[in-house]
């Protein structure tokens, strides 16, 4: 994106600093209203958590927070790269048009429109955020790591109340999530969003701390989840950042291992059931063959790029996934946990290879500001670069939170530098 040093805001009905406390409040709500609508002792389809529509709700309060603010979404389109908007055209071409052949049309372009919101979303909050306040970053960082820690302890009270409940199915966990894997596209953000805050805050003993808890409550989710993808993920986000962040980096590897160390020993208590927290992980890991192994994806794999040949131009649409494979109907999988054979099964080579086209300017961009020039921007990054890891293995990007992680991670990528450098991390 290019923007001229003169940002013209058209008389904000709020001001940056009433719109920032507004957005930040829709943020913090969001994932504990979202586990209280979704709890069940006995787990049924919900459109609420299918959806995420507590997400989806928080996303639109805080496009409207920040047009109101000042935010300026269609000369936000307009400054896009070129390459970006044809991408994007073709993307929406193929989009419709395999939404108008999908099994259920009405379910296709239910997905198509939540799609279009994290593209909104994400041009929305890029044109917020460019308007000078240099700490709307770590405000958003703080903000979601408050509302990820508050998740957590709902989580663990939710699980006390399970545990008199009898026969309770346990992979059918359903507060915030459709089964306990999914516990990782929540702790993964915020071991790096706290991991961010704590390397702003040395010499500060009683803040360091808190984030420092931080660490060890995201790890703790990853590892209750029992997820192998959700663990081998944040290892990788976990190099990025240290990698990125060269200050400090002794400080802030002893306060990821043991944050990671102790999250191990807490799951050990806290795990309601043997296919969850670190014991799973590592008995899962021992798989014999690679079915087993891979929790049967293989054989949904297979399956998956046969699909992908028979539309292999525009794809099925979204949301069609379970009603066009005989495992989806059999799991109940409504994707098929790879998020590149999500994208080629749903768009087809043409609306995937779009993608890609919209997405490179970006790359260009990544590669231009090495090393990223804030603690926001390097802890986004890593999220994403960790959920994206994870998503070829639990498909993370069909739900609304992770998607809009990696979103935010594309904003401040292509932030111009002057507003990305809230604090310099190398410094």
């Amino acid at each position: 994106m290019s923007l001229s040093a003169g940002w013209d805001t058209t008389s904000p009905v709020f001001s940056v600093a009433t719109a920032e406390r507004l957005i930040c409040l829709s943020l913090f709500a969001a994932l504990p209203i979202f586990a209280v609508t979704t709890w069940q002792h006995d787990y049924s389809w919900q459109a609420t958590r299918y959806f995420s529509l507590p997400i989806i709700a928080a996303e639109l309060l805080v496009m409207l927070f920040a047009v109101l603010g000042g935010a300026d979404p269609v000369h936000a389109f307009k400054a896009l790269p070129r390459l970006t908007k044809i991408g994007v055209t073709i993307w929406l071409a193929v989009a419709i048009l395999a939404s108008l052949f999908a099994r259920i049309p009405a379910m296709a372009f239910a997905h198509l429109s939540m799609s279009l919101l994290q593209l909104g979303f994400g041009l929305v909050v890029w044109s917020f955020a460019i308007i000078p306040s240099p700490t709307f970053g770590p405000k958003i960082l703080a903000t979601m790591s408050l509302s990820i820690v508050s998740y957590l302890l709902m989580l663990i009270f939710f699980i006390s109340l399970a545990k008199d409940v009898p026969n309770f199915e346990w992979m059918q966990f359903s507060a915030g999530v459709s089964n306990p894997r999914q516990l990782g596209f929540y702790g993964i953000p915020l071991l790096f969003f706290a991991a961010a805050l704590f390397s702003k805050v040395e010499g500060k003993r009683s803040q360091s701390s808190m984030y420092w808890l931080f660490i060890c409550a995201g790890f703790l989710l990853v590892n209750l989840s029992g997820s192998r993808a959700g663990l081998g993920a944040s290892v990788i986000g976990c190099v990025f950042f240290i990698a990125m962040m060269r200050k400090d980096r002794v400080r802030l590897l002893v306060a990821l291992v043991s944050g990671w160390l102790t999250a191990v020993v807490a799951s050990a208590f806290l795990a309601p059931h043997p296919e969850w927290g670190f014991w799973n992980i590592m008995l899962g890991t021992a798989g014999i063959n690679s079915d087993s192994y891979s929790s049967g994806r293989v054989t949904m794999w297979l399956e998956t790029i046969d699909l992908i040949r028979e539309r292999a131009l525009i794809g099925h649409g979204e949301g069609q996934f379970r009603l066009t494979t005989s495992i989806g109907n059999a799991m109940i999988n409504h994707h098929p946990h790879n998020s590149i054979l999500q994208f080629l099964y749903q768009w087809g080579l043409v609306g995937t290879g779009a993608i890609g086209v919209a997405l490179f300017p970006l790359g260009r961009r990544l590669r231009e500001q090495r090393p990223l020039t804030s603690r926001t921007a390097i802890a986004l990054v890593s999220s994403a670069i960790a959920l994206i890891a994870m998503s070829m293995l639990e498909g993370s990007l069909f739900y609304a939170f992770p998607t809009m992680i990696v979103v935010l991670a594309m904003v401040w990528i292509t932030l111009p530098s002057n507003r990305a450098a809230e604090p310099d991390p190398h410094r």
